[in-house]
């Protein structure tokens, strides 16, 4: 089974300014938490991360998570509900970073599509960190989390399963090609959405209003461009000789 969930809101975000001597310059830093992702079962498997930014030179994305089946675990001995915690602009920057450092999370640096590792549970948490040289800043677009996804490993012999140290190298390998494949598949599935109107945007817009014969795309704005051809079909009955 194949699934995924896109990242979207219900989040908070905790902003830091923080400048911190290096040999070359000052660094910028700024750090994102998210509230939980459910997966709406318990032991859900969390395979994949792909993270759409943009990282100019001199800048850095690093993404920790971690993973429970409950949303109340224990920190210093107390039971904390942790998408609370999260949310609670009351407590201190610097004791979010400690929830996630207690709570054993794994972390992933400069890479835009990365294999989850030891992630199993119902909730899985992530904290994205941002720095910058201040001129110059990473541009977090999404994330995107999938889960309970089979790996291509499993229609291999069994012989390639049976070395854990092996295995683990064939199924990062083997993730490579299923992630140019399931993107592929996306894009077939989204494909419809190019020839919607009411989603299309930019670019697909005035390529979509090329083929109703709506000239000067340029000279509306883009809430007319998407009127004129939604409208074209009725628009066309009322044009010319009848």
């Amino acid at each position: 089974k194949y699934s995924l969930q896109v990242l979207k809101g219900g989040v908070c975000i905790d902003s830091a300014r923080e400048r911190e001597e290096s040999e070359l310059n000052k660094l910028t830093q700024g750090t994102f938490f998210s509230t939980s992702f459910d997966g709406l079962e318990n032991e859900v498997k969390w395979h994949r991360i792909t993270i759409d930014v943009d990282l100019p030179i001199d800048t850095y994305i690093t993404v920790s998570y971690f993973s429970s089946d409950s949303r109340i675990l224990f920190v210093n001995d107390n039971p904390v509900d942790v998408d609370q915690y999260i949310m609670d602009e009351t407590v201190p920057l610097e004791e979010k970073q400690e929830l996630f450092k207690q709570l054993g999370h794994h972390s992933i640096s400069n890479s835009r599509d990365a294999l989850i590792r030891d992630a199993e549970g119902r909730y899985l948490w992530i904290k994205v960190q941002l720095t910058g040289t201040g001129d110059k800043t990473p541009l977090l677009r999404k994330v995107r989390i999938y889960f309970n996804n089979k790996s291509y490993l499993q229609y291999l012999p069994e012989v390639y399963q049976q070395d854990e140290e092996s295995k683990d190298f064939l199924e990062r390998f083997l993730a490579l090609f299923q992630t140019f494949f399931q993107d592929m598949e996306e894009e077939i599935d989204n494909m419809p959405g190019y020839f919607d109107p009411d989603i299309v945007s930019g670019e697909f817009l005035e390529w979509l209003a090329s083929w109703v014969g709506i000239e000067d795309t340029a000279m509306w704005s883009k809430e007319k461009l998407r009127l004129l051809v939604k409208n074209s079909f009725s628009m066309y009955k009322k044009r010319g000789t009848r």
